[in-house]
């Protein structure tokens, strides 16, 4: 059974606190053997699973991402971010990287900040209004 990192937490808090794992199992509704297996996985420092690790990781193309970061932000306008297009295209043609844009994508969201967005005006004319010119 997956519990989220609250319960996970609390399972470890009341074993600390001396609660016994039938007690345990028994406050939060769960099996005895749930109470044991993250318990288990506690002490092995297991990972919880939930987070897959990435294409680009997985490729050692990180440090190829992070180079290509710094270069678009040297040649962007101040508060723009770099486009993920361009770096997925890079990695297909140079790395032929098997992975999608929005692998890609998600990979940058994930590991740089996004630039604060822009204020624009929007301004509004009657329907095939003509612009008058001087």
């Amino acid at each position: 059974m997956k519990l989220n990192k609250e319960e996970v937490v609390t399972i470890e808090v009341l074993r600390l606190k001396g609660e016994t794992n039938q007690a345990i199992a028994a406050r939060l509704g769960i099996t005895e053997g749930t109470v044991r297996h993250h318990l288990r996985r506690q002490v092995q420092q297991a990972s919880d699973g939930r987070k897959k690790i990435s294409l680009i990781e997985t490729l050692q193309l990180v440090d190829v991402v992070d180079h290509w970061h710094a270069d678009q932000l040297k040649n962007l306008p101040q508060g723009r971010s770099p486009n993920s297009n361009s770096l997925w295209t890079l990695l297909v043609d140079e790395y032929a990287y098997p992975g999608s844009y929005k692998s890609v994508r998600s990979f940058v969201r994930e590991c740089y900040p996004v630039a604060p967005k822009r204020p624009f005006r929007r301004i509004e004319t009657p329907p095939a209004a003509q612009v008058q010119s001087e």
